[in-house]
């Protein structure tokens, strides 16, 4: 009667655990790609779990899902755009070499907007040519942040290795 009951909830378990859409698609380059179902799991590699983000192609599109615009910096190259569940504008850019995160949202962040979650070696706060108030902080030696709020949505800039931002945060928040 035990294995019976055992196999009985062995049997039960693995049923349980079993992804009810399995979508494995190739892309062009032979390589496997998740693809979001009909519920909004994401599926491929046989595990389906629930995707927060979603793809965009122009700032536009995003500015229409969330009412954020994202202002790109002119010679701005490489740019994804994305919303991140739903509530988070993002656009991942390369500038004269450097690659660049912005975040923005019009919800108070509960955590760091920005992702990164390094200890703060030091902040600064610097002035904008337009006037508006940005905090800048240090994490160690592997990234920087700026970070502002500007009518009601939160925004963040970060970017590999540590370096004066205010050009770079001038051009976005103007």
């Amino acid at each position: 009667m035990k294995k019976l009951i055992i196999t009985f909830l062995s049997v039960f378990l693995l049923v349980g655990c079993t992804p009810a859409e399995v979508e494995e698609n190739v892309n062009d380059n032979g390589a496997n790609e998740m693809t979001e179902s009909t519920d909004g799991a994401v599926t491929g590699g046989g595990l389906g779990i629930a995707n927060p983000i979603k793809s965009y192609e122009t700032a536009a599109e995003i500015e229409a899902a969330t009412g954020i615009l994202l202002n790109i910096p002119e010679g701005a190259e490489n740019t994804a755009f994305s919303t991140i569940t739903g509530t988070i504008a993002q656009a991942r850019f390369t500038l004269d070499g450097v690659e660049y995160n912005f975040r923005a949202s019009k919800n108070a962040p509960a955590a760091s907007l920005h992702g990164i979650y390094a200890d703060v070696v030091s902040t600064e706060s610097f002035e904008t040519a337009g006037g508006l108030t940005v905090t800048a902080a240090n994490l160690g030696d592997q990234y920087s942040v700026c970070e502002w709020e500007l009518d009601g949505v939160f925004y963040a800039v970060s970017r590999d290795g540590v370096a004066d931002m205010s050009a770079v945060v001038g051009m976005i928040a103007e």
